[in-house]
């Protein structure tokens, strides 16, 4: 027998706020903006079109997307619980990320086919920088790989994350000593002034790839410390298992 209460309390709504929490990996939480997801599309169903797209295996490591990690990108677009606003939020965020490698490498490749770089050094110093960020990229590679196989939050393999970061790093400190050391001997580095000079372009590559790389790292680093400490879902369930069965049975637990 349902009440006329029960009734007025199944129709009723929770209060909305301007911020709203949605469950992410292993049963956490990430604030996103309050509003409906869905979109209309006459005789379509979008949420299954976007589903089905790729066979749901188009995902991402945590390290290069932690909102996006063991979800299909298009199963997160498809999702009626987040409005249009935080899926475009986190797809810029993805887009943003991978812009900030591969527009460097795209400075970096087209630099290495100038010859106008300065001396032996100066070139070795600039090709240094150019592989330390292939290395990078093969690392990206090789967590996406992960990715499609659900790899769990923190399980990275260190040699992995240390491509990532570590050959962003070292791609910024070549590029760096490049700076300090071509001029000694390819002063047109500095003085180049002309739109059209081919050395005054390379000059802006380079400091606009320094500056990327820089956001690169960052981001990487970032998301790889999302989600948390390292921790597989069968554990993580169970550790927040725990104070629910011990409230059922009345047991108050220490926070």
């Amino acid at each position: 027998m349902v009440t006329q209460s029960e009734k007025a309390g199944a129709h009723s709504h929770p209060p909305t706020s301007a911020m709203t929490d949605v469950i992410g990996y292993g049963g956490q939480r990430f604030n996103r903006l309050a509003g409906g997801g869905s979109v209309g599309v006459p005789g379509i169903d979008v949420g299954e079109a976007l589903k089905g797209c790729c066979n749901g295996i188009f995902k991402f490591a945590y390290i290069v997307s932690a909102p996006l990690h063991k979800q299909g990108f298009f199963d997160f677009w498809a999702s009626p619980d987040l409005s249009i606003a935080d899926k475009a939020a986190v797809a810029g965020d993805l887009l943003l990320h991978l812009c900030f490698w591969f527009v460097p490498f795209a400075f970096e490749l087209w630099g290495s086919l100038q010859d106008k770089r300065g001396n032996y050094i100066a070139q070795e110093l600039q090709q240094g920088s150019l592989w330390c960020l292939i290395v990078a990229l093969i690392g990206i590679l090789i967590a996406t790989l992960f990715g499609l196989m659900e790899q769990d939050v923190g399980k990275l393999y260190a040699t992995t994350y240390a491509a990532i970061v570590g050959g962003g790093m070292a791609s910024i400190i070549f590029s760096l000593l490049y700076f300090l050391v071509a001029p000694g001997n390819f002063p047109e580095l500095y003085m180049a002034h002309s739109s059209d000079d081919v050395v005054c372009t390379w000059r802006f590559f380079l400091y606009w790839s320094i500056a990327l790389k820089v956001l690169a790292v960052t981001t990487a680093r970032q998301n790889a410390a999302f989600w948390g400490p390292c921790k597989v879902e069968k554990p993580m369930a169970m550790e927040m298992a725990e104070p629910k069965a011990a409230l059922s049975l009345g047991v108050t637990t220490k926070a």
